[in-house]
């Protein structure tokens, strides 16, 4: 993605976050504070609670009144932990629908790789007395003996090779 189409998206999600946190304050501060009042009513204690005209009341509300505080931070967090539900849900069911492919295309498994061009170069190609080193194995067509040399210090002299015994 370009600069300019990032910085897009991350404007309209600004936007789309924006109009979620003030519908929110401008719905639920209301509908908290009325419950809050009816309680009192039920109980018959005396809550402060003032009266919302406004979007700068709603707000307002929220600073001064402690439990419609807590009580916005526990619905704000619900609703934060079911839109990670979904989003974990939505992933899960789709690595169970389509599965999880670890090969890949080559045949090689996990970090394993063939051997590219510069590589071969470092091996050495001859005769036993000739080629000191790890024995890797044999050429097919004329049976030269393929290894890694003693001097090499640019590969990791670490080597796992596969095969049964006898193996070309």
């Amino acid at each position: 993605m370009k600069y300019k189409d990032i910085k897009k998206l991350l404007n309209k999600n600004i936007l789309i976050y924006t109009l979620i946190v003030f519908l929110f304050i401008r719905l639920f501060i209301p509908m908290i504070n009325g419950y809050i009042s009816l309680l009192g009513k039920c109980f018959n204690k005396k809550y402060v609670i003032k009266d919302i005209h406004n979007f700068y009341d709603c707000i307002l509300t929220v600073c001064t009144n402690k439990i419609i505080c807590l009580i916005c931070v526990i619905i704000a967090l619900i609703f934060v932990f079911c839109i990670f539900n979904v989003l974990f849900t939505r992933k899960q069911m789709k690595t169970e629908k389509e599965g999880i492919d670890f090969k890949q295309k080559n045949g090689t498994h996990g970090t394993a790789n063939f051997t590219t061009a510069e590589e071969v170069k470092i091996l050495k190609i001859g005769d036993e007395e000739k080629t000191p080193g790890i024995l890797l194995g044999k050429t097919l067509d004329s049976d030269e003996i393929i290894t890694l040399p003693d001097d090499c210090k640019s590969l990791n002299r670490n080597v796992m090779i596969w095969g049964a015994s006898g193996s070309r």
